[in-house]
């Protein structure tokens, strides 16, 4: 079932559409000032029998007087995950929380936003929900991708939750996904299951002063563990100190436009503590609204490139690596591998065009044997090795 409610041209009626001539539609008013309006629609065949489908996902809007409008992207489809059942609200959730911010929204499912009629730029924001969606279904596809990277790259601003994303996207991706995940998701891959039930902002941050329980509405037992990639700022942490969240603004691609970040690992409609999920909403908001860092380029970008020892070193079984791309360049492809001692490659860390800056990449060798490990950065015409040793 294919459906979006959408703001017609009086800027006052809003529709659900649908793909299925047999769908019982709603047209419904919504007042200028007035309250959201959220709905569910099933199939009925036009039968005897009348069979009707189980009830799709929540969708909603609302249309204040308000100079912001936002949109929430439902993307969470799968239905043998930790969320068992005919559809579910959380879009309405979302709608919630930026409706207590007197700001206007419009919801879409994940699979119509490719179909031409919605541009991302009309918006102050958008706000996309996986759940714990995973490589079964998909989380960004291919199209997505491409619509994600042309808003962001046009000064875009995009808030993403789930669980399963860099499962999906990194682990078990493409090129394509990975460089998307590093380059415009600005977030490593670390784990599959950070092994927490809880998270807390990082002081300083957009999302400072939030803590909460998640896996309350529904179970979320393998939340994605994450880090940062290049000068992305790691907001949010698990429980146990390992990376639940990442903010950056800045550029991203080609772009000279600066755009903005929030990346949560794990479904954050899974804490049952609406005020703390008002409160997420709510930071991201300002964060969206907030202007230009502090830091200037100059003092941010190098100007050479750079490969640093890895630390720590010796390790077990987790290590970094740090390494700068200089001013100068527009992008450049870069690739950071890691070869045994006889010369054979057993992990590629990064492998796509990276815009001017400082990285940082976490790599967990749990899985490999105690030895020394060489570790190559190929940037452009730059090619640097260090040796490094892992000790169990």
């Amino acid at each position: 079932l294919g459906y979006r409610i959408y703001r017609s041209s009086d800027g006052i009626n809003w529709s659900i559409l649908s793909d299925e001539t047999t769908v019982h539609s709603t047209t419904a008013e919504v007042v200028v000032g007035g309250t959201p309006e959220y709905y569910r629609v099933s199939s009925v065949l036009n039968n005897g029998a009348k069979s009707e489908s189980n009830w799709s996902n929540a969708l909603g809007a609302v249309n204040f007087m308000a100079a912001k409008k936002y949109l929430i992207v439902d993307g969470f489809e799968r239905e043998d995950g930790s969320w068992r059942g005919p559809g579910h609200t959380f879009a309405a959730r979302y709608g919630v929380s930026i409706g207590k911010a007197s700001s206007q929204f419009e919801s879409i499912r994940n699979s119509q936003l490719t179909d031409g009629t919605l541009d991302l730029n009309s918006y102050d924001g958008v706000f996309w929900i996986f759940g714990d969606q995973s490589s079964a279904a998909g989380t960004f596809s291919s199209a997505q991708q491409s619509l994600v990277k042309n808003y962001l790259e046009s000064g875009g601003k995009l808030f993403v939750s789930g669980s399963e994303i860099g499962w999906d996207l990194f682990s078990q991706g493409s090129t394509e996904d990975k460089n998307f995940y590093n380059n415009y998701l600005k977030a490593s891959f670390i784990a599959d299951n950070a092994g927490a039930g809880s998270v807390y902002a990082v002081p300083g941050t957009a999302l400072a002063g939030c803590s909460f329980a998640i896996g309350q509405s529904y179970a979320e037992d393998f939340p994605d563990e994450i880090g940062t990639f290049g000068v992305s700022t790691l907001c949010m942490k698990y429980s146990n100190g390992k990376g639940a969240g990442i903010q950056y603004t800045g550029k991203f691609g080609p772009s000279v436009t600066e755009g903005k970040l929030m990346y949560l690992a794990f479904p954050l409609e899974t804490t049952a503590n609406d005020s703390a999920f008002d409160a997420v909403i709510s930071s991201a908001l300002k964060f969206f609204s907030s202007g230009p860092s502090s830091v200037s380029e100059a003092e941010t970008v190098p100007s050479v490139f750079s490969l640093q020892q890895n630390y720590p070193n010796p390790f077990n079984p987790e290590t970094h690596f740090h390494f700068s791309i200089p001013s100068g360049n527009v992008s450049v492809h870069c690739q950071l591998t890691i070869h045994n001692m006889v010369g054979q490659e057993i992990v590629t860390l990064v492998n796509g065009e990276l815009a001017p800056g400082n990285y940082s990449v976490r790599w967990n060798a749990s899985g490999f044997a105690s030895g020394v490990y060489i570790y190559t950065l190929r940037a452009g015409g730059f090619s640097e090795s260090k040796r490094m040793a892992l000790m169990k």
